[in-house]
Parts: C-alpha cells; sequence; structure tokens
C-alpha cells in the first residue's frame, strides 16, 4: 500500500476492526489532501514568519525542526 509519501504502517499487520479503522482513515486523509496541505502550509507560513505571535508561540519550532531533519539526513 504504497503512496507517493511511502509506505508508513503495513495495514495487513493489524486486526480486521483495526485495519478497517485504518483503510477509513487513509481514505479520508486522501480525499482531503489538497485541504490538509493548505492548510498545514498556511499554519507553516504563519508560525515562521513572525506575522503571527500566539502561532509561532503554539507551534513547534518548525525551523529548528527542519535543521534537525537536515543534519540527520546528511550523516552529520
Amino acid at each position: 500500500m504504497g503512496s507517493r509519501y511511502g509506505t508508513v504502517k503495513d495495514f495487513n499487520l493489524e486486526d480486521y476492526k483495526r485495519k478497517r479503522l485504518l483503510l477509513e482513515e487513509l481514505v479520508y486523509c486522501n480525499r482531503k489532501a489538497k485541504r490538509i496541505i493548505s492548510k498545514a502550509q498556511h499554519v507553516y507560513h504563519r508560525a515562521t514568519s513572525g506575522e503571527d505571535p500566539h502561532m509561532s508561540a503554539v507551534c513547534c519550532d518548525f525551523k529548528r525542526l527542519e535543521r534537525y531533519v537536515g543534519e540527520r539526513e546528511s550523516g552529520d
């Protein structure tokens, strides 16, 4: 069950009820992907631009997280 983001979890390892729930959630997220991405980009911009101090205060430090991921990916 791959996507352009890769396989994160093998639903076949779950019991039937859990697998159905996960599949329903996946279908919902795929159906709403553009809206989810748009909202995430909006939050990211508001939190990192400095134009919304409240958003900056309640969100994670995206820039620090990006640096950390960059370091991990480069093997440093």
